[in-house]
């Protein structure tokens, strides 16, 4: 069976893009590997890596690197797509938006434009949906949302903004991250209690400047008033 990832990236060095990659594909194998089923990823995006074999499995996935300049890009990702027996778009998580810029937005979106008119199904996977600050984004991600044949939303606030710009109902999943393959670790013994903070990078390093304002706050006195 082979699988297009769309904004699933193994090699991304943000980390919560990589584990909504080997996530997801943990999901896929399990299912697949129940069917007697294997299946070819493959995974478009900017970082360039090797293939990977999946450990366990006869899958493999390759990796495109995305090329929004080269006409022969979008001639390959025609081909692509229509060759596929399913497409899968997770848009990084939080990227299917224009609070990144109108022309990331937009060129993102006119990928998943192509894929939606391959006729291969297309899986819009547990995803935040907006905010579009234009008029045309609005109307072109509800294009999007309308045309897919699976959409999920990974919170209830995005999943009715979908709604609204789409006219579909959206199913509310919880983030497929959560389901991140590991190996427990065995730690020191001690009788103090252990506590883990996520501390975003992003908002440590204070947003993509010029472009959005994620938060009114001091983040790093924010994150040093929550340990003290």
């Amino acid at each position: 069976m082979k699988i297009v990832l769309l904004g699933l990236e193994f090699a991304n060095p943000n980390l919560g893009c990589q584990a909504l990659a080997y996530s997801f594909t943990e999901i896929v194998e399990k299912a697949a590997k129940s069917n007697n089923i294997d299946c070819e990823y493959l995974s478009l995006g900017f970082h360039q890596f090797d293939p990977i074999k999946i450990q366990n499995s006869n899958s493999r996935i390759i990796c495109k690197k995305i090329n929004y300049k080269s006409l022969k890009f979008w001639r390959s990702l025609k081909k692509d797509f229509k060759n596929s027996d399913l497409i899968v778009d997770f848009t990084g998580g939080d990227s299917f938006s224009d609070i990144y810029g109108n022309k990331r937005f937009r060129l993102a979106t006119l990928v998943k434009y192509f894929a939606v008119k391959s006729k291969t199904p297309m899986l819009l996977g547990p995803q935040t949906y907006g905010p579009y600050n234009s008029k045309l984004n609005r109307k072109f991600a509800g294009y999007i949302i309308k045309r897919a044949k699976w959409v999920f939303a990974r919170d209830l606030a995005s999943a009715k903004l979908a709604k609204e710009i789409s006219g579909r109902d959206i199913d509310v999943s919880v983030d497929v991250a959560f389901s991140l393959p590991y190996k427990k670790a065995e730690l020191d013994k001690t009788d103090k209690i252990r506590i883990g903070i996520n501390i975003s990078g992003f908002l440590w390093e204070g947003g993509y400047a010029n472009i959005n304002n994620p938060i009114k706050v001091d983040y790093k006195k924010y994150c040093f008033q929550v340990l003290e």
